[in-house]
């Protein structure tokens, strides 16, 4: 079966959140968009638009086993991309800038491509602090949101130009549309350099001097159980309401050894792991 890798690029049509876990009352928000959040708004695409038939829960399986989505990064006019490394002079901490094609840091202003605001949340009475991508208003056309992606079917069986995917929100802010622009075969060069800032399944029995990076574990809610009923074994049903573990990752910015090959994870079901990589 042959496999296919496209390079894809979507623009901003409104603020977008994607939360990366809750740090007391503070929500803050990804500077990137994941992949296992692309694979929903994927799945209602493929749905509404006649693509691919079957109920959702066929699709959103379907679309596991045959194709991977990568995260998206914001790329300027220029080229340069808004990627993460570590930083050995904040003590190893993964920090974000703008860098070119040799991914050295380039120019750029990266506190302006992000807003500050605060919802209050009823539930607790207290505010939870918000970071949000600027709006298409406020910076109109200059920056795009671009990643890769891999399918064995024939790439405009998933994504058409135009295409536009509804991504992000919780129940304090709203999501956000983001619209396809262009779908084009992938380089090697620019696979190599996307599958590199994907998160990295950790293997306990990986040297661990050999690796560097911030730990992240990756939970993720899910409508449905494995087994395709709506309630867990706790009787929790509805949207949501099931958890999905996929363990311990480090966050993209991780460092490894020079020369390693990484290619797209999957599960014990040899589904995709959407945004996650493992060694070859």
């Amino acid at each position: 079966m042959s496999e296919h890798w496209q390079q894809v690029s979507f623009r901003l049509s409104g603020s977008l959140f994607v939360g990366s876990g809750k740090w007391g009352f503070v929500l803050p928000c990804r500077p990137y968009l994941p992949g296992w959040t692309l694979w929903g708004a994927f799945v209602i695409l493929l749905k509404k638009s006649g693509r691919w038939s079957g109920c959702y829960g066929e699709i959103g399986q379907r679309l596991n086993q045959k194709c991977w989505l990568g995260h998206l990064f914001l790329q300027q006019e220029d080229g340069s991309l808004y990627l993460p490394a570590i930083d050995p002079k904040q003590g190893g901490k993964t920090v974000f800038d703008w860098r070119d094609r040799n991914n050295q840091v380039a120019a750029g202003l990266p506190p302006t491509l992000f807003r500050h605001g605060t919802v209050r949340s009823r539930e607790q009475g207290q505010e939870s602090l918000h970071r949000l991508f600027l709006t298409e208003t406020v910076q109109p056309r200059k920056y795009r949101l671009t990643g890769i992606l891999r399918c064995d079917s024939p790439p405009d069986e998933l994504l058409h130009p135009g295409d536009a995917l509804r991504v992000g929100g919780n129940r304090q802010v709203s999501g956000a549309e983001i619209v396809c622009e262009t779908v084009a075969s992938c380089s090697e060069e620019m696979r190599r350099k996307f599958l590199s800032y994907q998160h990295l399944r950790c293997n306990p029995a990986d040297n661990a001097s050999a690796l560097n990076g911030e730990l992240e574990r990756i939970v993720l809610r899910r409508t449905r159980t494995e087994n395709g009923s709506r309630a867990d074994s706790n009787g929790r049903s509805g949207f949501g309401q099931h958890h999905v573990d996929w363990g311990l990752h480090l966050a993209p910015g991780w460092d490894g050894p020079e020369g390693q090959a990484y290619q797209p994870a999957k599960d014990k079901q040899n589904s995709f792991r959407h945004g996650t990589v493992e060694k070859v």
